[in-house]
Parts: structure tokens; sequence; C-alpha cells
């Protein structure tokens, strides 16, 4: 990994409170090769015990030289 080329893929939103992104599993598409990556968000419901309603995104990142 080189420094110069660590991205954010997500990030707490400004006013959204705790939040933890967690479990994100990552695979390679076997077509396009972009990898594939989904991130659960925990800690913006609003009760706590409510965590079965996280919401998940996905993302596909495509690496290019």
């Amino acid at each position: 990994m080189k420094r110069a080329t660590v991205t954010a893929i997500d990030d707490r939103q400004f006013g959204q409170g705790d939040i933890q992104f967690s479990n994100f599993p990552l695979v390679e598409d076997r077509v396009t090769h972009d990898l594939v990556l989904h991130i659960t968000t925990y800690g913006q419901e609003p009760d706590a015990e409510d965590w079965a309603t996280a919401e998940n995104f996905r993302y596909t990142v495509a690496l290019r030289r």
C-alpha cells in the first residue's frame, strides 16, 4: 500500500452524530475485477437496541493504473 493512494470510502457526515462503519466484506467482481465493498452503518438508530434496521451501502472501487 502506498500512502499517497489511500482514500476514505465513507465518513461521518456533518451533523450525523454517532455512527460506526462495520463488517465490510470485500469481493472482486469476476468480470470487471473491480472491488465490491459492503459497509453496514450502526449507531444512527434512535434506539441502540434497534440495530437490525442498520443501513447497508454497496461501493464499487475501480482500480486503474
